[in-house]
């Protein structure tokens, strides 16, 4: 048993991509989610679960906080509002510590009222995000022509 994004104590099914739009969604989820992890285990100390350790529910959040960002391009403050909201609705509420119990979680409040390192996660989040979709779109340099291959080797020094 695991919880889910709420809190209660359900199983979450695993989750399973069936179509290339959900592998690759898939790939940018793990990828945004190791390197957010990353930074909070540095910045706070406290180890975080990689991808394949991960609660469901949290694997869960962060695909659907790729497709929102590939889908409306938002802002990362945009996307933290949007997830308080679905927090609130779900019974969340501001509390100095997360507490599954009372419902409690220090980041249920307006993304500018965030202390800087929670507001540089989300940046992480969303730029490794786009920055993974576009390395995916983007063409491998041997299969552009010549001239291009050029004209894009010299843009990258």
């Amino acid at each position: 048993m695991t919880s889910d994004l709420n809190g209660h104590a359900e199983p979450v099914p695993a989750y399973t991509p069936s179509t290339p739009e959900q592998h690759t969604i898939e790939a940018i989820a793990r990828v945004a989610y190791e390197a957010c992890a990353s930074y909070e285990t540095n910045v706070s100390g406290e180890e975080q679960p990689l991808w394949d350790d991960a609660p469901e529910a949290r694997k869960a959040d962060c695909r659907a906080g790729v497709v929102a960002h590939l889908a409306e391009d938002m802002k990362s403050g945009d996307a933290h509002n949007q997830w308080v909201d679905r927090m609130k609705k779900a019974g969340w509420r501001y509390g100095a510590s997360r507490n599954v119990l009372q419902r409690t979680d220090p980041l249920v409040r307006p993304w500018h009222h965030l202390p800087i390192e929670r507001q540089i996660t989300d940046h992480i989040f969303r730029c490794t995000i786009l920055g993974m979709a576009a390395a995916i779109a983007a063409p491998p340099p041997d299969a552009l022509p010549p001239d291009e291959t050029e004209t894009s080797d010299q843009a990258r020094h």
